[in-house]
């Protein structure tokens, strides 16, 4: 009789169980990847055949169709989800039929969750359309070609653009648009529900109608751990009464929902893994003893190279990696260059950005471990006894100048803070197997917000030669990311004449300082005297030294920003307007339109 007055109670406690489990597994089973594998789907959003739970309120549902994400927006066509940051709340979509400017046109997001992203972000930039009467230069605007159909002529310019140097030109609308660095994707973001407290995934409660954080919030809510403590109180009381009457039953629901929680939790961990692979791209450089460092170098066999910092070996890493190890001989000295390298590229990973893959902080011992490059630097191939080297064909010397010139922009726009190098000279740009070029040496650097169009310092940093103006005249001194266009456009200067700018004493200290000179021939519309085989070499040899001759401007505002100098480098020869004398200061000069204060 016992066991049929039980019976009841059992079935009751093992259906609350069950009740608990499957709301537990319906809560937890939302996070999902798209059909694409590309979108990872979670709360807020959710797909359409994912239950009402898994997802906010208005607007956040998301549908397949083909191997694409979509999101409808309402008043316009559905786009493409391509990433979604949940950290920060940014939503990445496109068009799917490939012309993003039109959607831009007519934009309407009053009656959608999301608005207009108003702030700098990793890999974008601020855009708006504009259309003009008549065809403007590619070197200023993005040309839509995808809006031909329409009247005038379409663009994407930088949000700080100017438009009354333009008179031809009118925005097509008051928006800025934050997109993507290829101009392929538009950043939206979302305000409510707020989930970037949470350490972990947000969750609705739905006794509470709440968001939540799972498993605990970053800083403490009276309302949140109120509802979190009532639903983990009346789950324990739950489970604790089916615990005192049937220890076996009990055992067994443990060990199945261990077993599920189990699977679920290393789904999850995949899924935080793919995010961070594509979020960060690198890993952090690795920590090394000094005796690892000895059976690395073969005990310092192999040096490479001697400086004021140090000596660098030849190595290899346990895997056979080889590695270029910077060993600085005075860390006294050393100690602010040093933590400046790792700060500045300890966790950048860029294809024209040398890579740290190593350090050593041993007692007094101090090291730099980067990736091998052959080729050694660029200033053993583009002078040859005094003549321009024949190792690289033009075409080759354009790709090398294009390749830093996106490694600085990359330097200047891309990474988390704005990196200022202050020392790019030829001995510091490297080059590979394929002799492709990387910046490094970030021993002066200086890291700054995007923001800030200065920073102050107390002394000169770079070297001599290469040096903006602003760097080592006048009492306060200042730098900003223009003092690297500079620098790179002398570096561009020495690979198009093969020589030093600077003339060298004694008997060719009367020589004319060569960037004066070539700017004169340029203006009277003489032969810059270069050597070239053909019409193309001879193109490409005018373009770089316009280019290099607008770098070199003396006032910062006269010069184009990074993201300028790699597009002129990109454009034609015909499309490239006559730099300003870089050598008359006091002449009011025609700038290029992106100015300090505004470029970002």
């Amino acid at each position: 009789m016992k066991g049929l007055h039980l019976t009841p109670f059992l079935i009751i406690s093992v259906l609350q169980v069950c009740s608990c489990i499957q709301d537990v597994q319906s809560e937890n089973n939302c996070s999902v990847l798209s059909r694409s594998g590309d979108v990872e789907v979670k709360f807020p959003f959710r797909l359409k055949d994912q239950p009402d739970s898994c997802g906010f309120q208005g607007g956040f549902e998301l549908y397949s169709q083909g191997n694409f994400t979509m999101l409808k927006l309402p008043f316009d066509h559905a786009l493409v989800v391509d990433y979604i940051y949940y950290r920060d709340q940014v939503l990445f979509v496109s068009d799917p039929d490939g012309c993003l400017p039109r959607r831009l046109l007519h934009l309407n997001l009053s009656a959608s969750p999301f608005t207009l992203l108003n702030r700098s972000y990793y890999y974008s930039d601020s855009y708006k359309p504009i259309n003009c009467s008549s065809e403007a230069s590619p070197i200023y605007f993005t040309p839509v070609s995808c809006l031909s159909d329409l009247p005038g002529h379409y663009y994407l310019a930088d949000a700080d653009w100017a438009l009354e140097n333009l008179p031809s030109c009118e925005t097509s609308t008051a928006d800025q648009f934050q997109l993507s660095y290829d101009g392929q994707s538009l950043l939206l973001v979302w305000d409510v529900p707020d989930c970037r407290r949470c350490n972990e995934d947000c969750r609705l409660n739905r006794t509470s109608n709440k968001t939540e954080c799972m498993p605990y919030p970053s800083s403490y809510d009276p309302d949140i751990y109120a509802s979190s403590y009532k639903g983990s109180h009346a789950r324990d009381v739950t489970i604790g009464l089916c615990a005192a009457g049937f220890v076996a039953i009990v055992t067994i629901i443990i060990l199945l929902v261990h077993k599920r929680f189990s699977k679920m939790k290393k789904k999850k961990q995949n899924l935080a893994v793919e995010r961070f692979l594509k979020e960060y791209k690198s890993m952090k450089p690795t920590r090394y003893s000094y005796p690892e460092l000895k059976k690395m170098t073969d005990d310092f066999k192999t040096i490479l190279g001697q400086g004021g910092y140090g000596s660098v070996f030849k190595g290899k890493l346990h895997n056979g990696v080889p590695v270029a190890v910077k060993v600085l001989d005075n860390p006294t000295v050393s100690g602010d260059e040093f933590t400046n390298e790792i700060a500045a590229i300890g966790t950048i990973h860029n294809v024209n950005i040398v890579r740290l893959l190593g350090f050593c902080v041993d007692g007094s011992k101090r090291a730099l471990i980067y990736e091998f490059m052959p080729n050694e630097s660029l200033d053993k191939y583009i002078m040859e006894e005094g003549e321009r080297s024949t190792k690289f064909s033009w075409t080759k010397l354009h790709d090398i100048g294009m390749g830093i010139a996106r490694g600085i922009e990359y330097l200047h726009q891309g990474c988390e803070q704005r990196i200022l190098h202050l020392d790019i000279k030829p001995q510091n740009i490297l080059l590979d197997q394929e002799f492709n070029p990387k910046i490094s040496d970030f021993g002066l650097a200086k890291l700054c917000s995007k923001e800030r169009s200065a920073v102050s310092m107390t002394a000169a940093r770079g070297t001599m030669g290469y040096m903006a103006p602003e760097v080592f005249l006048g009492s306060n001194k200042t730098v900003s990311h223009r003092s690297d266009v500079y620098s790179f456009g002398m570096v561009l200067m020495e690979m198009v004449g093969g020589r030093k700018n600077t003339a060298d004493e004694g008997e060719n200290a009367a020589q004319i300082y060569f960037p004066e000179w070539i700017y004169n021939q340029l203006k009277q519309g003489e032969e810059l005297g270069l050597v070239t085989d053909s019409v193309e070499d001879a193109e490409i040899a005018k373009k770089l030294t316009m280019v290099a001759l607008w770098c070199v401007q003396w006032r910062p505002a006269d010069r184009p920003s990074m993201k300028v100098a790699v597009q002129m480098l990109e454009g034609s020869l015909e499309r490239l307007p006559l730099p300003p004398n870089p050598f008359a200061p006091q002449v009011e000069k025609k700038n290029m339109g992106d100015t300090d204060a505004n470029d970002n």
